[in-house]
């Protein structure tokens, strides 16, 4: 996990948080979980949060992203409740964002299926046009 997420998940689990430099970046803090307790972790996570897993397929190294709903949110989404929509009324937005928020940028867009041009900048910061 990296930037924002980490800080959460290292809190939250009790995990050491570290640095990492990437190209164009900087250091940005990350913390990773043990593979022999990836389960029990991500059950602790769907406590407060939603997770994408992202596993790589081992023929094609292709990624194979997929997102656990928080607890909260099953609940709704199982209930049948409406949870909290948005509706646009234009259909050109522009947001920019730094690198370490833009994962969270890409997975709440994902979650309400807004498709984008994701455009990176060697600044450090991501434009995402949509």
């Amino acid at each position: 996990m990296f930037g924002e997420d980490a800080k959460t998940a290292a809190a939250l689990l009790d995990l050491s948080l570290t640095t990492r430099p990437i190209a164009s970046v900087g250091r940005v803090e990350m913390c990773g979980i043990p593979a022999h307790a990836v389960e029990q972790y991500v059950e602790k996570l769907r406590e407060f949060h939603s997770v994408t897993l992202a596993p790589v397929e081992a023929q094609t190294g292709e990624r194979q992203p997929s997102t656990l709903l928080s607890r909260q949110e099953q609940a709704i989404q199982d209930s049948g409740e409406q949870g909290w929509q948005t509706t646009v009324t234009e259909r050109n937005y522009q947001a920019t964002v730094t690198a370490e928020e833009a994962p969270l940028l890409a997975r709440l867009m994902q979650t309400n299926e807004i498709s984008a041009a994701q455009f990176n900048h060697e600044n450090g910061e991501v434009t995402f046009s949509f």
